[in-house]
């Protein structure tokens, strides 16, 4: 995930921060390239000295999260139905999977909190 050896600790500085628990000091450049292009009059280092706005800043946590959301192209596993193998298919390329389920990590949470955010936007 390009981070560097144990020592530099960078495996703790980037896991899960943002709406979408970026993880990877590669995310968090990709994030900020991403986030340059199209914000240049609001430059960010997510992998840097901006990372921590990923966590205290919400505004900067949902653009960043909707970069990540585009990176992904996430869009392209949602219609306008939203059920269980949709968040699933999202939550594989999100966090992975951890067994020869292939459900990926978390996906419990996952399908409990997307359905009733989806209940409360209708």
């Amino acid at each position: 995930m390009g981070n560097g050896a144990p020592s530099t600790k960078e495996g703790s500085t980037f896991k899960g921060k943002g709406f979408i628990h970026l993880t990877g000091k590669e995310m968090y450049k990709q994030i900020s390239d991403e986030w340059n292009i199209k914000y240049p009059k609001d430059k960010k280092e997510f992998d840097g000295k901006d990372l921590e706005l990923l966590t205290t800043n919400v505004g900067i946590a949902m653009k960043a999260s909707m970069i990540y959301w585009e990176i992904k192209k996430l869009n392209n596993k949602v219609g306008e139905v939203i059920n269980d193998e949709i968040t699933d298919a999202i939550g594989r390329k999100v966090n992975g999977v951890s067994d020869d389920t292939q459900l990926p990590n978390g996906y419990l949470d996952r399908r409990k909190y997307t359905n009733k955010a989806y209940e409360a936007i209708k």
